[in-house]
């Protein structure tokens, strides 16, 4: 067949083009080479940043974003694969950041046997006692990359999956927390409420998350006080009333940027367990919400009345659309992935606490922080 006759061909054909690549799965694949950790020894939030940005319909920031946080060059790779991770072994494993490699060949193959969502469910189960590892950073990757699957399923999407639940693992520690059984007589946000904050002497130094969890333990009564709650009932009402309760915290205690952070985690871990409530069993996903409940209680105890003189500002109540675009100007990771958490809180329930609570964030942790 010469040119001619084959462009004629061509004509008679119906046209066919490639599928324009997903910018979330473009940018889950650009950071697929790196640990859950920064240089600095912080976490590394590339991936639940790029996944607050698309589902907050912020697609055309993804890859701007990706290409910033690369250029930083605070990230550490990956590593590579120390030992054989075994199916006897892996409590041993536990606690490793080294064994983070092993942990996504591992998990990888239990994805490929069992497919992604008995993978979440098993190992968020199994991990649900160290639900706080990491600041809770393991749980919160854990719910975007789960969020991320019910929108669309694809290999990039459930290869993030595995990279979460590997980061849980590698980071895990299950702190001696309290007993606490969630069969007390108050409901989640009364207990919470409750919460004495520990005497000034028995805090820890600024700058550490996990050192102030560590350190709220040991104060006096916490042990009794979080034991007082009630966990049965309405899991979706539990989640509802402790975001509410949070928000409130968040616009009462959040004064600087560290502090704005610490309870940022709080909320945006608790709206990780609505983000797998698809996975769990109702067992399941109770025990989760009472370990995070604990977490938080902790962060009240540990560092409410902190920067309590500085002064945030007016907080206004901006559109959603306008608060989510203004989170992604920020390129703050922070304000981002806090802002999505608020604006999913206000969906369910539109109360302009959220709103508030997310103004203050994107101008205490992006706007104003990165001035």
């Amino acid at each position: 067949m010469n040119d001619l006759a084959f462009i004629s061909a061509l004509k008679d054909q119906p046209l066919r083009f490639l599928p324009k690549p997903d910018p979330l799965d473009e940018a889950f694949r650009a950071l697929s080479g790196y640990g859950p950790s920064l240089q600095n020894s912080y976490i590394h939030h590339g991936p639940m940043a790029v996944e607050a940005l698309d589902a907050m319909g912020l697609t055309g920031d993804i890859t701007r974003f990706v290409q910033r946080h690369i250029a930083r060059g605070q990230s550490l790779p990956a590593g590579r694969e120390t030992k054989a991770l075994q199916a006897e072994d892996w409590p041993l494993a536990l606690g490793q950041p080294g064994r983070y490699a092993d942990w996504v060949i591992r998990l990888d193959q239990e994805r490929k046997d069992i497919g992604w969502k008995a993978l979440a469910q098993r190992w968020t189960a199994r991990l649900t006692p160290g639900a706080a590892s990491a600041a809770l950073h393991g749980l919160i990757r854990t719910g975007h990359a789960v969020r991320a699957l019910e929108r669309r399923d694809s290999p990039a999407r459930q290869g993030e999956l595995v990279r979460a639940l590997a980061s849980w693992a590698a980071l895990y520690s299950d702190p001696a927390w309290p007993t606490t059984r969630g069969l007390g007589t108050l409901t989640p946000d009364i207990a919470f409420a409750a919460i004495t904050p520990a005497p000034e002497d028995q805090r820890a130094p600024v700058g550490s998350i996990t050192a102030g969890l560590s350190h709220a333990l040991n104060a006096p009564d916490f042990a009794d006080e979080v034991a007082r709650v009630n966990m049965s009932g309405d899991m979706g009402l539990h989640i509802n009333v402790m975001l509410h309760r949070l928000a409130d915290a968040f616009l009462t205690e959040a004064r600087s940027p560290y502090t704005a952070i610490v309870w940022c985690h709080a909320i945006t871990a608790t709206l990780s367990v609505r983000r797998l409530l698809c996975v769990l069993s109702e067992t399941e996903a109770r025990a989760l919400l009472t370990r995070v409940f604990e977490a938080a209680c902790a962060m009240k105890a540990a560092f409410a009345g902190l920067h309590t003189d500085h002064d945030p500002g007016m907080d206004a109540v901006d559109s959603t659309h306008r608060l989510a675009r203004r989170a992604a100007a920020s390129g703050d990771d922070h304000a981002i992935k806090l802002t999505d958490a608020l604006l999913d809180a206000h969906a369910v329930d539109p109360d302009p606490v959220f709103l508030k609570a997310a103004d203050r964030a994107i101008r205490m942790l992006g706007e104003e922080r990165h001035a």
